[in-house]
């Protein structure tokens, strides 16, 4: 038996034994879902393929996907073409929720089973929505990187120059920082951005003297910020976090990250109320559900009383589950 089910449409419920599905947004299989239920499974066209494609520009045995501690992981399987990671080449790769794999004419889209329902069921990007998500980013940082450049030009970083050249750079980085957001960021951020005049305190975070870092920092900004506008605030965390290192002085990675914190404060919050609830109500499935998002959401902090709180209620519900539940 393979290791997916394929559907022909999006709005399908949580299947049992989910690991993850991939979501067809281009090629000749489009609109298509591939329900993972094994951890290691084969892409390609040929008949063996757990996930068969229909594209011939697929290989037989394209690629495979591994799914081990907690993530999973895409490797070419020496195919003709190779596979792409967001539109960039590759050959080994980690994944996160909303990355898209290339291979040959197609491109699909990982969600993990670990995301709430409603993204899980939520209707796949268009091929053309994810272009417009690239080129307005790439747009941004070209707007941004010309005002960079033409300070550098006069001066390194600004130094130096007449007050009232300083104002129009450091506004017009402001500018850039707020449009960026226009296009569908959170209205808050925007606020507290303006507030806080991040950008315009630290202009030179957003002009690199190393090409290779500023490139690899605007890639896990992007990609935490389509993170952060989708609701994935653990996985933005992460990715803004990644900025952070590469560039400590990033401005609007910083307050996104914060902004991520507090909404995966306020999710911790929420699933540890609903599943005491439902723990009164002897419904001990979903309150299981419930602590075990908040473990997800807390693993890498499992220190956090939050965190020991939902894997002693996981333990009573064990326990639960023996015995009978008890109101």
């Amino acid at each position: 038996m393979k290791g997916a089910l394929k559907f022909k449409h999006t709005d399908i419920p949580r299947q049992s034994g989910e690991l993850a599905r991939l979501r067809v947004v281009q090629g000749p299989d489009v609109g298509a879902i591939f329900v993972v239920n094994r951890a290691q499974v084969t892409m390609g066209r040929g008949e063996e393929a757990d996930i068969q494609l229909s594209d011939l520009k697929t290989s037989r045995a394209h690629a495979k996907l591994t799914f081990f501690g907690g993530a999973w992981k895409v490797d070419d399987l020496g195919s003709s073409n190779g596979i792409l990671l967001n539109g960039l080449a590759t050959r080994s790769t980690n994944l996160r929720t909303g990355d898209v794999i290339g291979l040959g004419e197609s491109l699909l889209e990982l969600v993990g089973a670990e995301v709430g329902t409603q993204i899980l069921r939520a209707p796949m990007k268009s091929a053309q929505q994810i272009q417009a998500e690239a080129d307005a980013f790439q747009a941004h940082v070209q707007r941004v990187r010309s005002v960079g450049s033409a300070a550098k030009s006069s001066t390194p970083a600004g130094a130096g120059l007449p007050k009232p050249v300083k104002l129009a750079l450091f506004a017009a980085l402001a500018l850039g920082g707020v449009w960026f957001f226009s296009q569908g960021g959170s209205e808050q951020v925007i606020k507290e951005a303006k507030k806080k005049d991040l950008v315009a305190r630290d202009p030179a975070s957003y002009i690199k003297k190393n090409d290779a870092i500023s490139l690899a920092a605007d890639q896990f900004f992007k990609e935490g910020y389509r993170e952060f506008r989708e609701g994935n605030y653990l996985r933005a965390k992460q990715k803004f976090e990644t900025v952070l290192q590469m560039s400590p002085g990033h401005g609007l990675a910083l307050q996104l990250l914060n902004s991520s914190k507090t909404q995966i404060d306020g999710q911790v919050k929420k699933y540890l109320e609903n599943g005491k609830q439902s723990m009164e109500l002897c419904k001990l499935k979903e309150a299981q559900g419930d602590f075990a998002s908040v473990t997800n959401l807390l693993y890498r902090d499992q220190s956090n009383p939050n965190y020991i709180e939902a894997q002693d209620q996981i333990k009573k519900i064990e326990e639960a589950k023996k015995g009978g539940c008890i109101r």
